[in-house]
């Protein structure tokens, strides 16, 4: 009975909405709201039973690995800071990030090769997935012009905050990061 979709929509929902909205991850966030009353049902109908059983046990965690990629990231910070993308961010948006990972601006010229030499090395880095979306062939019709992105994609290496990245991890890998760009 708990899991019928009108005692969900009616109880159980509100209650988890209520929880969620109280945690300290949800203050500053601004509230969505959607017209789309389809879209609407769907976000507020009971998740499936798969879902319940892969996020129960990761809800207790989520402030702990927060502060867990925080930590990693201010690692990151003491070496390679002056690098970060958007560095001049004022600090409260920075502490307020939750860093899914860590980018760094690198030579443009040398990103592949030192992305290339960290890897060889075992390092665990990644380039932009996503390139510009002026250069795909869907929107080159586009007008505008968007050549940061360009600079930003080609010169950028993401270091990873995963939250079981080690912290001697993070200072090896930022040490050898900073030694091939060549600071």
């Amino acid at each position: 009975m708990a899991s019928s979709p009108p005692l969900f929509d009616a109880l159980v929902f509100p209650l988890i909405r209520r929880a969620v909205r109280r945690s300290p991850a949800a203050k500053g966030l601004e509230h969505i709201r959607i017209e789309t009353d389809e879209l609407n049902r769907t976000l507020t109908s009971r998740p499936s039973l798969a879902a319940f059983a892969e996020w129960t046990p990761k809800l207790a965690c989520i402030d702990n690995w927060v502060a867990q990629r925080l930590g990693v990231a201010q690692i990151y910070r003491r070496r390679l800071g002056h690098r970060m993308v958007s560095a001049e961010a004022p600090e409260a948006v920075i502490v307020g990030s939750c860093f899914t990972n860590f980018p760094v601006i690198v030579p443009r010229e040398r990103c592949g090769d030192i992305a290339r030499a960290m890897m060889l090395a075992g390092y665990d880095v990644g380039r932009s997935l996503y390139p510009n979306v002026h250069r795909h062939p869907k929107f080159t019709s586009v007008d505008g012009q968007s050549s940061n992105i360009d600079s930003m994609t080609n010169s950028t290496i993401y270091l990873p905050t995963h939250f079981r990245v080690p912290d001697s991890y993070a200072e090896a890998i930022s040490e050898r990061l900073e030694a091939e760009i060549g600071e």
